[in-house]
């Protein structure tokens, strides 16, 4: 007997980005600082979702607004 599968599906759904607090650099007297921020993105596998892993900010496109909060 021979069986055959389709290849499951990944996709990614929304995104997390958090602004970490406890990593914060910024001059007393002004000037350029640090902010750092973590970001998780849901994983979906044949349109369900697997939870959420880490990811890199790297290639997002996204804005921050006055609760700290980013919409992608």
């Amino acid at each position: 007997m021979e069986l055959n599968q389709n290849a499951a599906t990944i996709e990614y759904g929304s995104y997390k980005i958090a602004f970490a607090e406890e990593k914060v650099s910024l001059p007393y007297m002004g000037g350029k600082g640090n902010v750092s921020f973590t970001c998780q993105r849901e994983k979906m596998i044949n349109g369900k979702s697997k939870g959420f892993e880490s990811c890199s900010l790297d290639g997002i496109s996204y804005k921050a607004t006055r609760k700290n909060d980013a919409h992608i």
